[in-house]
């Protein structure tokens, strides 16, 4: 960037990560409305009682049951890390 304007190669690069971005939402929405359907999982709406922690879902001690359930996941090494949102596209898309 010069002068506080982007290049073309620039603001295409930006486009390029906005498209997956986009398209990373569309498959995140899709394997999350699938799971919903799912006996093992519940879609629930703010304040309606989360069956697997005891509280209401969204509320503050949701978030901190949830927030240290995944710092142990973190710890355990039970996440996965990309290079690319491509990459992650493409991991979506094999569990969808």
């Amino acid at each position: 960037m010069s002068n506080g304007l982007l290049t073309y190669a620039e603001y295409e690069k930006i486009l390029k990560a906005r498209r997956a971005l986009v398209d990373a939402e569309a498959v995140l929405k899709k394997v999350t409305k699938k799971s919903c359907k799912t006996k093992k999982r519940t879609c629930l709406k703010p304040g309606e009682i989360d069956p697997e922690y005891g509280v209401p879902y969204g509320s503050e001690e949701w978030w901190e049951m949830t927030h240290k359930e995944a710092l142990a996941d973190i710890k355990a090494g039970r996440v996965k890390s990309f290079d690319s949102v491509e990459d992650l596209i493409a991991d979506l898309h094999k569990h969808s």
